[in-house]
């Protein structure tokens, strides 16, 4: 099973808990200091509850329950998600497998710092569709994904698991129902010391105290008289935040943009159901049977008291009036006898109350983008007081690299202090990257650097500011990561993360090339500075029996960030063969071979991966005659490059020249994957499509969902797209009676060509059409009846129309020989 493409990106940054802004904007200062978020802690600090969900994929979670119990109940919370969603699509770029994962990860963060719960993972890989839990659970490697949530449960310590999905299939997906049979297990042994003992050298066991199915499409007239079935008011209005928390939910669920999930926010009453699974009975409250006030704590009478004052006297116009009266409760906690769990916990929240209420401001930033490790980086550093208190800044550092003993200095209020400091950057010094990917995944799992990084959402920062700040006889710590910052004259303040990277990377232009004959090719590569003043050499490494021409290139860069792009001609052994093509550069006595990929999104932080760079070789005899394709891209994919591999010239076709342009001078045309849920213009083009085929074109349609589809009429007679997959890429593939032309011309196909596929055959199959359709191959997964709609394909006119489910948008950019064959062949139809 090969489960990953060839390209992806990076991860930075922590949670920010009490959020409810509508798009990412990184925040210098991580301290807010608004009423609304003060009042919040205020509030939490009195609550003891926690409640985690649980379920398979980002997107998953109801963000509506999640701000609820967060916002409305002032509980700890919690999304687990087992994977990262990198065996989804992709509908706002072409980023597929691990890159898309990369991306989905930062959007549930993104989600995260709207609904104020916390975000867990697991290292189970998103293999795509499962049809059934059996399936998944051997491919992520049961033992593996549970030891990870049964940690998860211990380190967050959950009164309550809700699952999204119910154990008996009902969720369709494998991975869903494996979410929630995992959740069931976990619940039973998180609590035994057997179970996992390795992790008791740093979290203590515990037990849930009850395990909830989160129960879709209920009514109360459904549930009337059930026992141990809680209601759930999701719809209540907040007037601190001026939002119900629907809204705010909505907020949450529409940065998963990668999924096209934006949503209306919804006022007026709503409830949500959740139906007891495991547990101890109860009436009404889910709580009910859990010491959810400080008596949980084990606190003094005295801190509880105090706690309690500062709650109801806090003055939200003079939240400074406060700071006396924390600080005071900080000292009781801090050498007060306590649960040492919880009071790890409040004294977080009293921090950042401290913190909040005296207005303090502190970043880190510097104008570099990214520093080399060995060169130094110059770092500005400010914190101020701004409401009335004084602190002192009692010292300073990095996270790296050393810094003098500083005497202590006193605040002025609303008086910046400010450093211009600069750091030695060590010569080993990791590179910035996401920490499952820093080793290669195996079957179904994540390779992770230690036993309790594997359900951190990312690593730490890559370079922190700390400091601490007196407050009388009371110390308050702050760390902040440093950011890179520049000025937009149109968007004015901006910041990304900070990334520490290799003197010189390695940009192959294409992660794929095609020899479809014995002739060489060019092969174009970038090489990109990321300091000044540097030279090297570039060298391409190949297996013994391909030949590249010329062997070495010299290069020199005056600036960082220039980049040069150098030509090697490629000729492939002869015969059906694959390879991998490598570089080596060296430059300034060391040697870089990693490839520098960044995705940038307005929703999400900048991200980057660094990984070796290489070129996948691939020699297959692949005939063809057609020169003009016109593409239409529907949700992204990166079959347009494969065409061109193949020396094919492809137009993209915009929604204008649908209307306008003269579509005759294209021999093929091929439309992207969803392009039909996603170009409403299609819609009302659709019949000039259908004129071009009647008049002699070829209409190749690659898959789309039956869900918002823009027009049903897709092809020439009456079809209907269904949910028919097939998952398993080893599936036999059956052509039909009477062999298709499509398989003999103008390649021959053979058995090996439907080898070595990855994730899956194929899927939203054509369920139902016209018999004057002729469907092309029989496939099945295993124990499941026959399926016959994967690719369909009609005479209509002069021309042909052909319907594809069949997944090339993951199997040409893997470099899959058999599926550049078939692929050209559906092209080249008459």
């Amino acid at each position: 099973m090969r489960l990953f493409s060839k390209v992806t990106a990076k991860v930075l940054f922590t949670i920010q808990f009490i959020a409810v802004s509508t798009s990412y904007a990184q925040d210098p200062n991580g301290i807010r200091s608004d009423a609304a978020s003060i009042i919040h802690n205020l509030e939490a600090l009195h609550n003891f509850e926690s409640v985690m969900y649980v379920a398979a994929h980002p997107d998953d979670e109801n963000t509506r329950l999640l701000t609820w119990f967060s916002q409305e109940r002032k509980a700890r919370t919690a999304y687990f998600s087992f994977t990262r969603g990198d065996g989804g699509q992709n509908l706002i770029g072409t980023e597929q497998s691990e890159m898309l994962g990369v991306i989905r990860t930062q959007e549930l963060l993104a989600a995260r710092r709207i609904d104020g719960a916390k975000q867990f993972f697991s290292r189970a890989v998103d293999f795509g569709y499962s049809k059934n839990p059996e399936e998944t659970m051997a491919v992520w490697n049961h033992d593996s994904v549970l030891y990870d949530l049964v940690w998860a449960i211990r380190e967050f310590k959950p009164d309550v698991i809700i699952c999204r999905f119910p154990n008996n299939g009902d969720g369709g997906h494998g991975h869903h129902t494996a979410s929630a049979l995992l959740a069931e297990e976990a619940f039973k042994i998180a609590a035994d010391p057997k179970i996992f003992p390795d992790q008791l050298t740093v979290i203590s066991v515990w037990q849930p105290k009850r395990i909830f199915w989160n129960a879709w499409r209920l009514k109360e007239e459904d549930v009337a008289g059930e026992k141990n079935m809680a209601r759930i008011r999701i719809g209540d209005f907040n007037p601190v935040l001026g939002k119900s928390y629907t809204e705010i939910a909505a907020q949450s669920r529409s940065q998963h943009r990668s999924q096209g999930f934006g949503s209306t926010g919804s006022r007026g009453e709503q409830t949500d159901f959740l139906r007891l699974v495991m547990g101890d009975d109860f009436k009404e409250d889910i709580f009910e049977g859990v010491a959810t006030n400080w008596q949980r704590s084990k606190a003094s009478p005295e801190i509880i008291t105090l706690a309690t004052q500062i709650r109801s006297t806090f003055d939200a116009k003079h939240p400074e009036k406060s700071i006396e009266s924390l600080l005071k409760l900080k000292n009781l906690m801090t050498s007060g006898k306590m649960d040492p769990f919880w009071k790890a916990e409040k004294l977080r929240i009293v921090d950042d109350l401290i913190l909040s209420c005296a207005g303090i401001f502190v970043q880190a930033n510097t104008k570099a983008a990214n520093v080399v490790p060995g060169d130094s980086l110059k770092i500005s550093v400010s914190v101020i007081s701004r409401n009335g208190t004084t602190p002192s800044l009692l010292n300073y550092g990095f996270s790296i690299g050393s810094l003098p003993q500083m005497n202590e200095e006193a605040l002025k209020n609303n008086v910046e202090w400010n450093k211009e400091l600069s750091i030695a950057v060590p010569d080993n010094q990791p590179y910035s990257n996401p920490v499952w990917l820093q080793q290669e995944a195996g079957k179904g799992i994540y390779r992770t650097p230690g036993p309790y990084w594997n359900i951190r959402p990312v690593g730490e920062p890559d370079l922190e500011f700390f400091c601490t700040l007196k407050f009388g006889n009371t110390n308050v710590s702050v760390r902040r990561p440093v950011l890179c910052y520049w000025n937009d004259p149109v968007t004015g303040e901006n910041y990304k993360p900070f990334e520490i990277l290799p003197a010189c990377s390695i940009e192959p232009v294409d992660a794929v090339v095609v020899f479809p004959d014995a002739n060489e090719k060019k092969v174009l590569v970038n090489v990109q500075a990321w300091k000044d003043k540097i030279s090297g050499t570039l060298k391409p490494v190949l297996p013994k029996g391909w030949v590249c021409t010329p062997s070495q290139y010299d290069f020199n860069f005056d600036k960082a960030g220039e980049k040069k792009e150098f030509s090697f001609l490629v000729k492939p052994l002869n015969g059906v063969s694959s390879a991998t093509m490598t570089f080596s550069v060296t430059a300034d006595n060391k040697n870089y071979s990693q490839q520098v990929i960044h995705v940038k999104y307005d929703h999400i932080p900048q991200q980057v991966w660094i990984h070796a760079a290489e070129i996948d070789l691939v020699r297959a005899d692949i005939k063809r005659f057609k020169k003009r394709i016109a593409y239409i891209e529907g949700a992204g994919d990166e079959v347009p490059k494969a065409l061109r591999q193949l020396g094919y010239e492809v137009t993209f076709l915009t929604d204008d020249s649908l209307a306008s342009a003269n579509l005759s001078r294209y021999e093929t045309i091929v439309t992207g994957i969803r392009a039909y849920n996603t170009r409403d213009a299609l819609a009302i083009w659709q019949k000039r499509l259908m004129e071009y085929v009647e008049n002699g074109g070829t209409l190749l349609m690659q898959y789309n969902t039956a869900h918002a589809l823009v027009t049903k009429d897709l092809g020439p007679y009456p079809m209907k797209l269904g949910r028919e997959r097939v998952t398993v890429e080893e599936s036999p593939v059956a052509p039909l009676e009477p062999i298709s032309n499509l398989l003999i011309y103008p390649n021959l196909l053979n058995r090996h060509d439907y080898e070595d596929w990855n994730q899956e055959r194929g899927l939203y199959f054509a369920a139902e059409w016209d018999e004057k359709y002729n469907a092309v191959f029989a496939m099945n997964d295993p124990d499941e009846k026959e399926s016959r709609g994967s690719l369909i394909e009609c005479k209509y006119g002069k021309g042909r129309f052909i319907y594809s489910g069949i997944s090339f948008f993951r199997h040409l950019p893997n470099g899959i020989p058999g599926s550049y064959r078939l692929f050209v062949n559906l092209i080249e139809a008459k």
